[in-house]
């Protein structure tokens, strides 16, 4: 047996090894591209897993669009593509999505729907927060339309998720304070596909509106 080694082979697997890793990088920069010059379109395409239905720049107020689409960058810097979120960082993610969308649907429901924003709970009766309003008001107030109840109880529904892993510290029967455990992945898929239900509905929601301005 020859003591000199042919490594032609080797260095041929290594060079395309290294190749294919540099062409998903270049893929991975143009998509980060692509996502930051449109990040609330790309943000509810990730989340929806499917292209836009309604324009959004048409549909929301200028400087909310403006807003939102500063918020949904915030998003993007967390995790590029939602479903890939790690636990560690999925309640960063989630406090950014409601302050995301919870504007949109504020000025939604005060300029397009002009209605005053229920402050209490409609069953329970306790104050609720500016972003909790809007995203009530429209789960019970609105309980008749689809589109809206829905928009409204998935939104609250992420808000509730957010709200206990954020404050997990909790007295037990035996008047103990213990640290909940939260299984963040569950936490993840459910809470994603909370939020593909809420924005394929406010799709519809801003699809409907746009459609009775132009009758």
């Amino acid at each position: 047996m020859s003591w000199n080694r042919d490594y032609s082979q080797e260095n041929n697997e290594q060079g395309s090894a290294h190749q294919l890793r540099m062409r998903s990088l270049l893929e991975a920069e143009e998509n980060r591209k692509e996502a930051f010059l449109r990040p609330l379109e790309f943000l509810v395409e990730d989340i929806c897993e499917s292209e836009l239905k309604v324009s959004l720049i048409k549909a929301i107020n200028h400087f909310k669009y403006k807003d939102a689409s500063e918020e949904a960058k915030a998003c993007l810097n967390i995790q590029l593509k939602c479903r890939q979120l790690g636990g560690y960082n999925l309640v960063s993610w989630l406090q950014k999505i409601i302050d995301c969308f919870s504007d949109i649907i504020i000025d939604h429901i005060q300029r397009n729907l002009n209605e005053l924003i229920i402050n209490t709970h409609p069953t329970i009766g306790y104050e609720l927060s500016a972003d909790r309003a809007a995203f009530t008001h429209l789960e019970f107030v609105h309980a008749q339309n689809d589109f809206r109840s829905k928009i409204g109880t998935y939104f609250n529904a992420i808000y509730e998720d957010l709200n206990n892993s954020k404050h997990r510290l909790k007295r037990g029967d035996d008047n103990k304070i213990r640290k909940q455990k939260i299984n963040f992945f569950f936490l993840k898929d459910r809470d994603i596909e909370y939020a593909k239900s809420a924005l394929l509905n406010l799709q519809q929601e801003f699809a409907s509106e746009i459609a009775e301005c132009q009758i």
